[in-house]
């Protein structure tokens, strides 16, 4: 396919030079020779050999599942399963760790680990923020049912003595609208 006017012509040229570049530094970088390294690595070998120990169990551990979700907590149940993974994966990449002799895979493995214990600290607090909703909703359904018992009092929120929220502002759907349209929600 041929370029159909001048800035495709210039696009394909650039990219045609960007690459003949390339391609010449990787051709010195092959060309460029390498030096062996001062250090003596044979003392270093053998103390590796003599440090490297199996996992003291080749099972993860079994993690104890205490916390009992209703029926109906599916976002419960989703971050737990995630941590649970998160564990065992943690027991694992925490075995690697221990046996692992080059210094570039103990890096990755120790950032797989930061991101493993950030990932369950981020799905216990969602736990727990969804536990204290539940809850929540669980106190105001008490509410509701003693005064259902006691007072025998249906709350109604559209009828006179509680009107919605909507009639009470009637411009919240002016406020919505503008805060959609013009951008105002973004500051937040």
């Amino acid at each position: 396919m041929f370029p159909r006017n001048l800035y495709e012509q210039y696009v394909n040229a650039f990219a045609f030079s960007e690459m003949n570049d390339i391609h010449s530094l990787i051709s010195e970088l092959l060309k460029t020779p390498i030096q062996p390294s001062p250090f003596n690595f044979s003392r270093k070998k053998t103390i590796v050999e003599h440090s490297i120990s199996p996992p003291t169990s080749p099972n993860p551990p079994n993690i104890p599942n205490d916390t009992q979700f209703s029926i109906n907590a599916v976002a419960q149940k989703r971050s737990d399963a995630i941590i649970n993974q998160a564990k065992t994966e943690l027991y694992e990449y925490n075995n690697l760790l221990r046996t692992a002799t080059s210094s570039a895979l103990r890096t990755q493995f120790s950032s797989k680990i930061k991101k493993l214990e950030g990932t369950i600290m981020v799905e216990e607090s969602k736990i727990k923020s969804l536990k204290g909703n539940a809850a929540a909703q669980n106190r105001a359904r008490e509410r509701k049912r003693q005064k259902l018992d006691k007072e025998n009092i249906v709350e109604i929120y559209d009828a006179p003595g509680h009107p919605s929220y909507l009639i009470n502002n009637p411009d919240l759907l002016e406020k919505m609208h503008s805060s959609i349209e013009f951008g105002a929600a973004d500051p937040k």
